[in-house]
């Protein structure tokens, strides 16, 4: 059976990934592994009683999914967070999904400082979701991003795994509109390709040129999505590098959930 993981901050009372990964594991028979992390403090005491209520919290939590018959588990590292993140991404071969919050992960504040703290988001062997808001499926619009640049590249499996998640949205309630992004009028993309291949309404299509994550921020705005899906070039891919701007772009000037696809 896959396993989802998601990273918690247990003394929240609000748990937006938590949810939504439970969700998701339910929907897909998947087992759940919830992780904490939770620094050393030079107080032993201090440390320990934060590390019993972190535990109870996460046992709590743990409970919660096996009450929807979900297999789960939880673990605490007590790294430093940049090296605990590290540390849980070499074990991520294990995982098919991370789930996490924006708002209480340390990293989310090093955005505004023009920090490059994505690429990990970009090298995960699994996918990512960064979760900001608590939307049901029902409530939720997905803007699927099925940028391209070159006619050339359009073959049959193009875009088959975001098309995959997006029809998989639209049967749970969810809106589902899809972004094609080009760079310039010369790389105009074939919009009757895409609609025939994919069955897609023409209006839930929305073509836009220039930057990717300005596009992505902008539609999104327009449409009032919720969550923003994408794929990930391969890192043999010179497209590879340019997603880390746009994934900051859109992480630090969208209030939509991020999906990313590996």
């Amino acid at each position: 059976m896959d396993t989802a993981m998601v990273i918690v901050e247990p003394h929240l009372e609000r748990q937006p990934a938590l949810a939504r990964a439970i969700d998701c594991a339910k929907l897909h028979q998947q087992s759940l592994h919830i992780h904490s992390f939770l620094p050393q403090t030079k107080n032993p005491s201090e440390f320990s009683e934060q590390y019993q209520e972190a535990e109870d919290s996460l046992r709590y939590y743990v409970n919660l999914a096996r009450n929807k018959n979900i297999n789960s588990d939880f673990t605490i590292s007590t790294e430093r967070f940049e090296s605990a993140l590290v540390n849980s991404m070499s074990n991520h071969n294990n995982y098919c999904v991370l789930f996490q919050d924006f708002v209480s992960n340390p990293w989310s504040l090093q955005l505004f400082k023009k920090h490059p703290v994505v690429r990990w988001m970009l090298d995960s062997p699994c996918s990512i979701n960064i979760i900001k808001g608590v939307h049901s499926w029902r409530d939720m619009r997905l803007l699927v991003n099925v940028e391209n640049s070159n006619d050339g590249h359009f073959h049959k499996y193009l875009f088959s795994h975001e098309m995959e998640a997006g029809a998989v949205a639209k049967r749970l309630g969810a809106e589902v509109f899809y972004l094609v992004n080009y760079h310039d009028s010369l790389h105009y993309p074939n919009r009757r390709w895409i609609l025939d291949h994919y069955n897609i309404d023409n209006s839930k299509v929305i073509f836009k040129s220039g930057d990717l994550g300005g596009a992505l921020v902008d539609v999104a705005r327009t449409i009032g999505s919720t969550a923003i899906l994408t794929g990930v070039p391969s890192s043999r891919d010179h497209d590879h590098n340019a997603y880390e701007h746009a994934l900051q772009t859109v992480l630090e000037k969208s209030d939509n959930d991020v999906m990313i696809l590996h």
